[in-house]
C-alpha cells in the first residue's frame, strides 16, 4: 500500500511544480498598467536627443593592394574565341 503513495508523491510533485510555474508565467505576462505620461515624455526626449547626436566616424578598413599577384582585372582567356 505504501508503494502506491510513493508513486503518487513522485507524480504529484512535478505536477504541482508545473502548475506553480504556469501561474508564475501567467502573472508575469499580464499586461502592464497604463503608462505614466511623464515617463513617456521623458523617454521621447531621450530618444530625440539620441537621434540628434552625430554618428561616430567609421575607422578606415585596410584593403590589400590590387596588384598583389592576382589577375582579377582580366578575363584570363575565358570565352575568347
Amino acid at each position: 500500500m505504501s508503494i502506491r503513495f510513493d508513486i503518487l508523491a513522485w507524480l504529484l510533485v512535478p505536477l504541482a511544480v508545473t502548475l506553480v510555474a504556469l501561474a508564475f508565467v501567467a502573472w508575469r505576462a499580464r499586461p502592464k498598467g497604463p503608462a505614466d505620461a511623464h515617463e513617456g515624455v521623458a523617454g521621447m526626449a531621450r530618444f530625440r536627443d539620441a537621434m540628434d547626436k552625430p554618428l561616430p566616424e567609421r575607422p578606415a578598413r585596410h584593403r590589400p593592394d590590387s596588384d598583389s599577384g592576382s589577375d582579377s582585372g582580366s578575363d584570363s582567356g575565358k570565352g575568347a574565341a
